[in-house]
């Protein structure tokens, strides 16, 4: 059977985001160096400060950065298989739409309660810091949402019928067992009295 067009398009847009995971990474690993690079600016400030000095935090980045390296190396791997055909690659993509909605979700949740709690800890007027922990809660659900759009637009699109049927997976497509129409002439099991 042909390749959809749909399985095409997610599977180079799997490699594509993988990719970009792998830059975000170098970039994560690379933060020291780029703060030190920044100099004294950066540090003067109280809010990047108690980050900082926080361990919660620093406990969910990394395990962020484990997340994001497997999550990039497990979508690159769809996005080649689902490019090849593989049988298993509409599975593995699915089940890293699945962990990725999740763990998102999760992620924006955690980083969102631990900085109210660093927000807070910052000295300061608390007018300020109570709009800026709303503001922050703004930026934290716009990035949620918009972060959201791929891994839900994978999902429906891997579980449309022409991509089930591409892989074999629709029972409607006719690699199953056939069995007859539910017509008695032709199915002796369509009437269990008889």
């Amino acid at each position: 059977m042909k390749r959809p067009t749909a399985v095409t398009v997610f599977g180079i847009l799997n490699i594509l985001f993988a990719c970009f995971g792998a830059c975000q990474l170098g970039l994560i690993v690379a933060q020291p160096a780029i703060q030190e690079a920044m100099g004294a600016a950066a540090q003067e400030n109280p809010l990047v400060e108690e980050m900082e000095n926080d361990p919660s935090i620093k406990r969910v980045q990394q395990v962020g950065i484990v997340s994001l390296s497997l999550a990039s190396l497990v979508q690159l791997v769809a996005g080649i298989g689902l490019l090849r055909m593989g049988s298993w690659a509409r599975t593995l993509s699915i089940c890293y739409a699945a962990y990725d909605i999740l763990s998102k979700i999760v992620f924006a949740s955690l980083n969102f309660m631990l900085m109210q709690g660093v927000v807070a800890k910052v000295p300061g007027n608390p007018a300020a810091t109570g709009s800026m922990a709303a503001f922050m809660g703004v930026i934290m659900g716009c990035g949620l949402v918009f972060g959201l759009i791929y891994p839900i637009l994978l999902l429906i699109f891997m579980f449309r019928k022409n991509v089930k049927a591409a892989f074999g997976t629709d029972p409607e497509a006719g690699d199953m067992l056939d069995f007859p129409d539910d017509n008695p002439d032709d199915n002796p099991y369509a009437n269990p009295m008889s």
